[in-house]
This record gives C-alpha cells, sequence and structure tokens, in this order.
C-alpha cells in the first residue's frame, strides 16, 4: 500500500469528537505527520460529524461545536475566516 493510500485510509478513521493528539496516539503516528498528511489530501479540509443534538466542525485546526439552532450563515463567515 503507498503512504497515500496508507494515509488516506488513516484520515478516514478521524473521529471529529476525538482530540488529534488522542487520534496520533491511537494510530501511532506524530500530530505533525497527521497535519502534513491532512493538507496533502486536500488543502481546504473540512471535517463534519454529527452528534445527538448539534454539529461538530473541525477546519484549519479548529474545532467549532455547533448546537442544533445555528446559523447558518454565520456558520459560513467563521468557516471562511478560518479557511
Amino acid at each position: 500500500m503507498s503512504k497515500s493510500a496508507e494515509w488516506s485510509a488513516r484520515l478516514s478513521r478521524y473521529d471529529p469528537h476525538e482530540s488529534v493528539a488522542a487520534f496520533c496516539r491511537r494510530e501511532g503516528v506524530s500530530a505533525a505527520q497527521y497535519y502534513y498528511w491532512r493538507r496533502r489530501a486536500g488543502g481546504r479540509f473540512v471535517e463534519l460529524g454529527v452528534s445527538h443534538a448539534s454539529l461538530v466542525v473541525e477546519v484549519g485546526g479548529a474545532r467549532i461545536n455547533v448546537p442544533a439552532d445555528f446559523d447558518a450563515t454565520h456558520l459560513r463567515a467563521v468557516v471562511d475566516a478560518l479557511l
């Protein structure tokens, strides 16, 4: 398996509800490697995860917990500012 394919599979296992540090420990890689391959995976990388009554958005190293009654225009402005 190529490094790129290996990291693609690894990044697909990332759970946006866990910290990058916890993910890296579980996968046996450094945070620097994670961020390097995440950048290579797609440039403008945005992860979305849905939990019970909220949305979790991770972009540019920031994690945003969005309540169920969020304002979509405001969220878009925040995400754009982080990219």
